[in-house]
């Protein structure tokens, strides 16, 4: 009697772990595609972010940097929101940006295209 019992006990066992293997692995695959999806993304984002640095660094150095200063000191872009999303029980932060408003809010007597033409650029590339 005692033998048969421990017998069913083992194959409850062996049945449990195989279930905890299986939602390892599985974890383990969506973790993978999130891996890949954040590189691809990131690969992204580093080439428009080393785009957009290049223009400022022209900007700057055919305005000035005051001038530049001064025609994007006031804020007129703002809204980011936060959220939590559960995940196999932990909670993942998710971040989302929306712009409201828009980048050029200054005069354009004392600005060049060449600052239009940048921020344009910005903002077409914060959409995607």
């Amino acid at each position: 009697m005692e033998l048969m019992r421990l017998k069913k006990r083992l194959v409850v066992a062996q049945r449990g772990h195989k279930l905890l293997k299986d939602k390892q692995d599985e974890l383990m695959r969506q973790f993978m595609e999130i891996i890949e999806e954040t590189r691809t993304i990131r690969v992204k984002i580093e080439k428009d972010l080393s785009d957009i640095l290049k223009r400022f660094i022209h900007i700057n150095s055919y305005m000035g940097s005051e001038r530049v200063y001064e025609a994007l000191v006031l804020p007129s872009v703002k809204s980011i929101s936060t959220s939590g999303n559960l995940h196999y029980e932990r909670e993942v932060p998710e971040i989302s940006f929306k712009q409201e408003g828009s980048l050029r809010c200054y005069g354009y007597a004392g600005t060049s295209g060449e600052l239009d033409l940048y921020l344009l650029i910005w903002e077409r590339s914060s959409e995607t």
